[in-house]
């Protein structure tokens, strides 16, 4: 008998029609980010799944977790119905596309919500002490001094984190995240910059393996999937 769980990350406009179909259960009332637990039909308390609307594309998305034998039996179903396998170096690029933080990237120790572009999590207005709330009290009045923006560059050279940005030879910022954007046919990054620079449509030089190219500062959403 097989034991354990697996998870199966289902992403794309028509996963939720796929997992419907597959489980005859409806999850239209479930809210984006929302999860729950359900049993399928004539199946044992058992073979319990947990299901929440989430991902990391930009697109509708379902994270799936259930025992072995389902996991087996819905990855047999999808494959028959193409829906196509992928890696995670395709999520990131989709994450990328779509503006979304990664921690370790966009997201550490040495930035804060407010210049990640996540300031709308955080809530002053009561006395609560949380970790870090003497630091973002003073930022929240005194302003940032770095921000995280999208860079389109021009050419086909990617920025790899650490890769360091320009303007007139000073140094204003440096790259967490970059990839080729197969949706927008360009190199693509994230960055944090000097915040006096951080306006769209700035012209900025990249050092990509000792060359300078150009890019051009954009917003951090590439891509929306009505595009």
């Amino acid at each position: 008998m097989q034991k354990g769980k697996v998870l199966i990350a289902l992403q794309g406009k028509e996963s939720f029609n796929y997992f419907e179909k597959w489980s005859n259960y409806t999850i239209s009332h479930l809210p984006y980010f929302g999860c729950e637990y359900l049993n399928l039909k004539d199946h044992p308390p058992k073979d319990k799944i947990f299901i929440s609307k989430t991902g990391y594309t930009g697109e509708n998305g379902l994270e799936i977790l259930l025992p072995i034998a389902l996991g087996i039996n819905l990855w047999n179903f999808l494959i028959n119905h193409q829906v196509k396998p992928c890696g995670l170096g395709a999520r990131d690029t989709l994450r990328l596309e779509a503006g979304l933080h990664l921690y370790g990237q966009e997201l550490n120790e040495n930035t804060t919500p407010y210049e990640a572009g996540l300031g709308w999590l955080i809530n002053l207005e009561n006395n609560y002490y949380f970790y870090g709330r003497k630091a973002l009290e003073k930022q929240s009045i005194l302003g940032i001094r770095k921000k995280l923006v999208g860079i389109e560059i021009k050419g086909k050279a990617i920025a790899r984190k650490g890769y360091k940005i320009f303007i007139d030879n000073q140094q204003i910022g440096e790259v967490t995240s970059g990839s080729w954007s197969p949706s927008l046919k360009k190199p693509i990054a994230l960055a944090y910059i000097n915040y006096e620079y951080a306006k769209i449509n700035t012209n900025v030089d990249i050092i990509i393996r000792g060359e300078k190219f150009n890019g051009i500062i954009s917003k951090r959403c590439f891509y929306k999937k009505n595009n």
